[in-house]
């Protein structure tokens, strides 16, 4: 999943948040926030800063994002 750059700016000018706040209270590097438009987030990354903004995964994500590198494909359940 990417986070999409201008929807993370505009929730951190909203919140008066700066990238470097957010990483800190994430508990992740600031490489990391940054990268995450530009390459697909971690599921435990991602829910990191969607927890610090108070926001859902799709108030930042960008649309057609591909899933987290981590996360599995949803199981298919077979009835006989």
């Amino acid at each position: 999943m990417l986070i999409d750059r201008n929807k993370l700016d505009c929730i951190l000018i909203n919140t008066g948040m700066s990238r470097q706040e957010l990483a800190t209270k994430a508990g992740i590097a600031l490489s990391t926030v940054l990268a995450a438009s530009r390459r697909p987030a971690k599921i435990e990354t991602l829910h990191k800063i969607i927890k610090v903004l108070g926001v859902r995964a799709e108030d930042i994500m960008k649309e057609g994002s591909p899933r987290p590198e981590n996360e599995k494909e949803p199981e298919t359940i077979h009835t006989t």
